[in-house]
């Protein structure tokens, strides 16, 4: 079982590396002051790359309190 385990981890990294990779492909077209989305205020694509930005690193931190039997609230 745990070279399944094993297997699927390396796949579930493969894939998030991938999606990294284009993820910044597609980033790389775009000019970080436009507009991209309007509420209370302009929201510019370097705040939602910002705004993912830390979400993501809450999510590894959370990831990582899992696998270590914890817990992580942000």
């Amino acid at each position: 079982m745990t070279s399944h385990v094993d297997a699927r981890r390396r796949e579930l990294l493969a894939l998030l590396e991938n999606t990294r990779h284009e993820t910044r492909s597609l980033l790389s077209g775009l000019d970080p002051e436009q507009v991209v989305h309007t509420d209370a205020r302009a929201w510019r694509v370097r705040d939602v790359v910002g705004h993912l930005a830390v979400w993501n690193a809450e999510a590894a931190r959370s990831l990582e309190a899992h696998a270590k039997g914890g817990e992580y609230h942000c």
